[in-house]
């Protein structure tokens, strides 16, 4: 019989329940939703946020510290340091850097190596890595240390641009803007005026505003043979004693200058004259002797194929 007690449970669970309803309750108590809160104990429930908050902090000083050792990292590499010059400790680009007399100067090229600037010398900041590593000498001289990638480095003058190979040279500008170089180890290429040339380890070169970078020639070479190279280059028609003194000297020795006169001596001449000395010593490139059949074809020939042949003569650049 039912006195209004079961309803009085279904209301606010104070009542009696009738037996089928507390059979289907059971039968469906399996399945009564229970929070989170409800099913874990207090302890649990007062130690997962913090927990949580605890590596949420620990995670943001992580960032942090990340984040402002990137930005140093970014900040060290987007300048040079620098030793020996009063109050100024890094440079970055668009920065000059001078030294007066009995003064000199050091930037640290990132991982590359080291410049010196000599006494009485200027040096400007032009990229400290973006593309390249790129100063420019207005005035004096430095010493470069670099041991990079091909044309990692360059330095740039008022008569053309050095391009560093991976070596050790110095490099001076005079009053009048032109430059000499004199490398150590390694090659230097130096690129103006619609010229490039290479110069290997024990050679040196000079370039002026008005004709770019001269023919190599080596540092011990003979004084009139190199008066005569000098000649060689801008002259037309050549002196036959000029000739001479280059076809008399040891080729393979003097093979830089003879390479260089080869590709751009002014004269005809004096390119036929070199190209005979070449092609006795060096083979021309395998599948490409028709186009090094004589001086016209060779110097037709696209800058791959001149470079293929150069190859072979570099062999003999100390």
């Amino acid at each position: 019989m039912n006195d209004g007690r079961d309803e009085e449970y279904l209301w606010d669970k104070s009542g009696v329940p009738d037996a089928e309803l507390a059979r289907i309750e059971r039968l469906l108590g399996r399945y009564r939703f229970a929070s989170a809160s409800a099913r874990a104990p207090w302890s649990a429930r007062s130690a997962r946020p913090r927990w949580i908050l605890g590596f949420a902090l620990v995670a943001a000083a992580v960032l942090a510290v990340a984040v402002l050792w990137r930005a140093e990292r970014a900040g060290l590499r987007a300048s040079y340091a620098v030793a020996g010059l009063e109050s100024v400790e890094r440079a970055r680009a668009g920065d000059a850097l001078a030294t007066r007399a009995g003064e000199t100067a050091v930037l640290t090229i990132a991982s590359l190596g080291s410049v010196t600037l000599e006494p009485h010398s200027r040096l400007r900041v032009e990229d400290t890595g973006a593309r390249v590593h790129k100063l420019f000498l207005e005035r004096g001289a430095l010493r470069a240390s670099i041991f990079a990638r091909p044309e990692e480095f360059q330095v740039d003058t008022p008569s053309g641009l050095s391009i560093d190979l991976g070596c050790e040279y110095t490099l001076a500008v005079e009053d009048d803007g032109s430059s000499r170089v004199r490398v150590e180890t390694g090659r230097v290429a130096f690129a103006a005026a619609g010229r490039r040339v290479i110069v290997p380890a024990g050679a040196e070169m000079r370039a002026t505003r008005r004709d770019g970078p001269s023919v190599p020639v080596r540092v011990a070479a003979d004084a009139q043979l190199v008066a005569a190279i000098r000649r060689l280059e801008f002259a037309e028609p050549p002196e036959p004693a000029d000739v001479r003194r280059v076809l008399d000297s040891d080729w393979r020795e003097e093979s830089v200058s003879i390479w260089h006169l080869f590709v751009q001596a002014r004269s005809a001449t004096t390119r036929r004259e070199m190209y005979a000395v070449l092609a006795k010593l060096y083979p021309r490139p395998e599948g490409a002797r028709e186009a090094f059949s004589d001086v016209e074809r060779a110097l037709a020939a696209d800058q791959a194929a001149l470079d293929l042949w150069r190859s072979s003569v570099e062999r003999d650049w100390h």
